[in-house]
Formats: structure tokens, sequence, C-alpha cells
């Protein structure tokens, strides 16, 4: 399970394996809360919580191009005050992670510009 912008844990994964890697619409440089929960029938353990931060990318990179430019502006021009409800809500768009497309997006973009991973 990982945290999600309105602060729940939500499921990303049901496996088997001993391993997983979360590659879903993460934001470089941004540290994810996780809960890892093992099941056996119908007895669920305690969670088991840890984080992790993507340090691939760039944030405001939200075509993952590799480089922040004017279509990571376009892409968030046209997504720009999308909430996290919005059927239209780009999860790679919102670099705050904050549940709203906005300036503050805006502003990583900015910081980034013309810069390549």
């Amino acid at each position: 399970m990982r945290k999600d912008r309105s602060g729940s844990f939500v499921e990303i994964a049901n496996i088997s394996n001993t391993n997983f890697t979360d590659s879903n619409n993460l934001i470089p440089n941004y540290t994810y809360r996780y809960q890892v929960i093992t099941v056996k029938g119908t007895l669920e353990s305690t969670p088991v919580n840890g984080q992790g931060v993507d340090t691939r990318g760039i944030k405001g990179d939200n075509t993952r191009s590799d480089r922040v430019d004017g279509r990571d502006l376009d892409n968030l021009a046209r997504h720009y005050t999308l909430a996290l409800a919005d059927p239209n809500f780009d999860a790679l768009i919102d670099t705050t992670y904050d549940g709203i497309i906005d300036g503050s997006d805006l502003i990583d973009i900015g910081a980034n510009w013309a810069t390549t991973y």
C-alpha cells in the first residue's frame, strides 16, 4: 500500500512474490510512505511501514522525456486547476503531491527549465 495525496493508504499491488518495485506515476525526489501487509487465507499481519524516494528523472518533467521543456509546460496548462477528484487529473503533473495542479507545480517546471536527465 502507498499513502496517497489525501493521506490514506491505498493498495498498489497484491502479489505473491517477496519483491515489488513501485513504478506507478512516481514524482522524482518525493518521499513516498508505504505499508506492507502479508496475508494468508483470512489472516493479516500487522502493517510494516517504510518509505522510498525515486531518484530517477527531473521534477517538472511530467511527459517523462528526460527534459523539462515546453511539452511539460503545455501539459500542465491543459490540466491546470484540476484536483484529485477530477477524472482527467494526471498524477505526474502534480509534482508537489498535494492533490491539485496549480502554480506550485508550475514553479517546479520553472526551477528545472531546460534541465536534462
